[in-house]
């Protein structure tokens, strides 16, 4: 059997049908995010409301597990901080794409950065 070598504009429609299946999948997604949210939301008061950390339902066990994560309150009072003590490990290490693009268009080389170029595809309904 032979496969049949499909035309851009052919495998433009596809990708044009795919992108419509997955943000009708997304709209449902978006609902049960929600959904989950407001859920967990109502566990913590309840599981709070009866002092408990842990309970189980028929098909699932929930429990409460406190986790210590860091919440820059002062970038300002962080960063000489950081610099002072050599702690630049405590930065995630990520260039943001925006800026970095920024000082590029100015002309700008930023050290121990090279520039890649991510092909993204744009698709539009006609």
């Amino acid at each position: 059997m032979a496969t049949r070598i499909l035309t851009v504009g052919a495998l433009a429609d596809k990708m044009y049908d795919a992108r419509e299946r997955k943000r009708a999948l997304d709209a449902q997604l978006k609902v049960v995010d929600e959904e989950i949210k407001e859920l967990e939301e109502a566990i913590f008061v309840a599981m709070d409301a009866q002092g408990t950390t842990k309970a189980e339902g028929k098909k699932a066990g929930l429990s409460i597990s406190p986790r210590l994560i860091a919440n820059v309150v002062d970038w300002d009072a962080l960063w000489p901080w950081v610099s002072k003590t050599k702690s630049f490990y405590m930065i995630q290490k990520r260039v943001n794409d925006t800026s970095y693009r920024e000082h590029r268009e100015l002309g700008k080389k930023v050290p121990g950065v090279q520039d890649f170029t991510k092909r993204a595809l744009s698709v539009r309904s006609l």
